[in-house]
């Protein structure tokens, strides 16, 4: 439940934001809608709980990035435009986690 040196500050204090001795976390989840250009991004992050409304007894961290670009494309352009949605993701995902779990993914990937 603890993300705190795991992923960028900002997200990991929205995501604990109301939670206090007295108050158990029950469910956190939060949704951003970005756009760069042509590219739409939907990004969820939080704690989902399978269990919700009940206490969480296994929590489920999350951080899903979404991203399409809306219209039509042309079907010489599908790669490059898949390139640029991978891209764009990939630097928000490298950008919201810490050097600290990204060690771990390393050690869990090598296993």
């Amino acid at each position: 439940m603890n993300w705190k040196g795991y992923i960028r500050s900002q997200l990991e204090e929205a995501i604990n934001s109301e939670q206090t001795p007295e108050l158990k976390l029950v469910r956190s989840m939060h949704q951003l809608h970005l756009l760069k250009e042509e590219v739409s991004v939907t990004f969820n992050y939080g704690i989902l709980n399978k269990d919700y409304p009940n206490p969480i007894s296994k929590p489920s961290p999350i951080l899903d990035y979404d991203s399409y670009i809306a219209g039509e494309i042309i079907s010489e352009d599908i790669l490059k435009k898949l390139k640029t949605l991978n891209s764009l993701v990939s630097g928000l995902f490298n950008n919201d986690i810490t050097e600290k779990l990204k060690e771990l993914m390393e050690k869990t990937d090598a296993n």
